[in-house]
C-alpha cells in the first residue's frame, strides 16, 4: 500500500508521527490523524491533496519531507494520471485514519 511505502517511514504506520526515521528528523512529522479535528471536524482533502502534488518545496514547510509530486509523477512519466492515482490512494487511506 502507498502510504506504508512512502509515508509509514516518517509519519508512522498509525500516522500519528512516530514512524522510526521521525526521530532523526529536525521537525516531528505531523500527526495526520488528527487532520480533520484540527480543521473544525472536515477532513482537508484538497489542501493533503495539494501538498502531495506539489513539485515544490514551499507547502512542504521543511525540505525534510519529499517532493512527492515530482517523485510520484516520475513513477509513471507517460501517465499523470496513474501519478494523480497515487495521491489520491494516500489521500483516502490518510481520510480513513482520522480520529473520531
Amino acid at each position: 500500500e502507498m502510504f506504508l511505502a512512502y509515508c509509514a517511514v516518517c509519519h508512522g504506520v498509525d500516522g500519528k508521527g512516530h514512524g522510526p526515521a521521525a526521530s532523526a528528523l529536525k521537525r516531528r512529522p505531523t500527526n495526520l490523524t488528527m487532520l480533520a479535528q484540527k480543521n473544525r471536524g472536515k477532513f482537508p482533502g484538497a489542501e493533503v491533496t495539494k501538498e502531495l502534488k506539489s513539485v515544490d518545496q514551499a507547502p512542504h514547510g521543511s525540505q525534510e519531507m519529499p517532493i512527492w509530486g515530482t517523485f510520484f509523477s516520475d513513477l509513471s512519466p507517460r501517465s499523470e494520471a496513474i501519478g494523480m492515482l497515487r495521491i489520491t490512494n494516500i489521500v483516502t487511506y490518510i481520510r480513513s485514519l482520522q480520529a473520531k
